[in-house]
């Protein structure tokens, strides 16, 4: 991902031991890091100073995105999957990389009304991000962030619609798809 970042399989060498390295079993739980929309994420993740967020990975497939947070410093995560193989997936993944003592995983229907973080990570189509515009509202916190990612490029302007104007928004792309960072910002 970058120089001091390695996103690996267990049977896998890090080309470096300079960095910290994450370890993924690549399964039939999406996220490996490699495709655009993931690593534009986990790059941006490498760039945020973590330390006391609590993160909301929703749709986390393998768990990669929400084990780079902790990884690099947040303090708690919940991942969030309606597939009961991604959250298996996820729990192998945070074990396998020492961080399951601050992860809780659930279904959509699982996560606590009153559950509110400072980032919302988001790999999922378009479709359901447009969705999940008014869950994520509801459980990010004043200058809360959201990476939000698996998104074409031609879709990105949809996605910033439906979220709306108390966010302000940057976009980021590869490849043809788009990751949207947005900052929340509470009615006054």
């Amino acid at each position: 991902i970058s120089d001091n970042l390695w996103i690996c399989p267990e049977w896998h060498t890090p080309p470096s031991n300079d960095g910290r390295v994450i370890w993924i079993t690549p399964g039939i739980a999406f996220g490996t890091g490699h495709h655009p929309s993931t690593a534009l994420c986990i790059e941006k993740l490498a760039t945020l100073n973590l330390e006391g967020t609590v993160v909301l990975d929703w749709g986390c497939g393998s768990g990669i995105l929400a084990v780079v947070a902790l990884a690099l410093g947040a303090d708690r995560a919940l991942a969030v999957d309606i597939d009961h193989h991604a959250l298996a997936a996820t729990c192998d993944n945070a074990e396998k990389n020492n961080v399951n003592d601050r992860l809780e995983i659930s279904r959509p229907e699982g996560v606590p009304g009153d559950f509110r973080c400072q980032l919302i990570v988001a790999n999922l189509l378009e479709s359901t991000l447009i969705k999940l515009a008014k869950t994520f509202e509801h459980h990010i916190v004043d200058k809360g962030k959201l990476l939000l990612s698996g998104v074409l490029e031609e879709q990105a302007a949809n996605v910033i619609l439906a979220f709306g104007p108390r966010y302000s928004f940057e976009s980021f792309s590869r490849d043809g798809w788009t990751m949207i960072t947005a900052q929340y910002e509470q009615a006054s």
